[in-house]
């Protein structure tokens, strides 16, 4: 009987080992990929108004928005070249990577040349815009930031051109006054000037811990601009609750989106609030109240 070749069984067990270190190298790999997030880039543009367009005084500026980190909020600024910065008071809301929201850009006697700025600010961001709105809130002065918060980054710049004094759609809230002290049930007055046609003036209360918008019906203006309409700002257990108050513009579509709700919820005899505004709903004048 010959002796088994045993240099030849090593080289079949050498190779055999080979191929399970290659299977196992291959599975693990895959499972890691499966496992592991590739990180992604995150993006912010403006789309309207376009780069050295011309504006009008009020606006609404929209915009695309992915991979926004969890807890990052974006936040607007316009930069009137007088260094000062000026933060817009609504935090940006994403719907299916698209936002918009409701600029001022100068006043009523400022032309020329202003940027539009889009940051993403993290937590220490957003504490330093909410410090400087209390402050203006409180002082009832927007004297501006000496500088965009270091945590903030800047993820899209356009330059727009103000030729013009006039401002487009102007709605004023006359009472109750920003800051002031509100009953649950109250008449609000105003006056509305340049109302586009086709464009519906609306109340909206939109209670700071809901996190819901509560319509308060359509307003008619007289001829001189001058509104009043009755308001209810939440329920008798809603005492010392902020309260941001809206005058929005409504479009057609929006309008009828409004109009469906405001019907729904009188046949419930149930008024749940609205998580977003529809599309086509611009904001036009903001201040907050508080319930006594």
């Amino acid at each position: 009987m010959e002796k088994p070749d045993w240099s030849f069984w090593q080289v079949i067990l050498v190779i055999i080992a080979i191929i399970f270190a290659v299977l196992a190298i291959i599975f693990g790999y895959n499972h890691l990929l499966q496992t592991v997030s590739v990180p992604t880039s995150t993006e912010i543009s403006i789309i309207y108004p376009l780069n050295s367009s011309q504006v009008y005084m009020q606006e609404t500026i929209t915009g695309t928005a992915k991979n926004i980190p969890e807890g990052d909020v974006i936040w607007i600024i316009v930069d009137p070249h007088n260094g000062k910065y000026y933060p817009q008071s609504d935090k940006v809301k994403i719907q299916s990577g698209e936002w918009s929201t409701p600029v001022g850009i100068g006043t009523k006697e400022t032309v020329g040349n202003f940027d539009i700025i889009v940051v993403l600010a993290d937590q220490k961001a957003q504490d330093e815009f909410n410090n400087y709105f209390e402050t203006c809130y409180q002082t009832n002065s927007w004297a501006g930031m000496d500088k965009i918060p270091n945590s903030a980054k800047v993820y899209d710049k356009i330059t727009v051109t103000r030729n013009s004094v006039e401002t487009g759609p102007e709605i004023k809230i006359a009472y109750p006054l920003n800051s002031a002290t509100v009953q649950m049930k109250e008449t609000i007055t105003g006056t509305a000037e340049n109302i586009p046609d086709g464009q519906q003036l609306w109340i909206v209360i939109y209670p700071q811990d809901a996190y819901k918008y509560y319509l308060q019906n359509p307003v008619d203006f007289q001829s001189d601009g001058r509104w009043t309409l009755p308001v209810q700002f939440g329920e008798e257990q809603n005492v010392g609750t902020k309260f941001d108050l809206y005058a929005v513009l409504a479009d057609n579509n929006a309008e009828k989106e409004l109009n469906n709700y405001m019907t729904a919820s009188e046949n419930a005899k149930s008024y749940g609030g609205m998580r977003e505004l529809p599309n086509g709903t611009t904001k036009i004048t903001k201040l907050t109240v508080i319930r006594a």
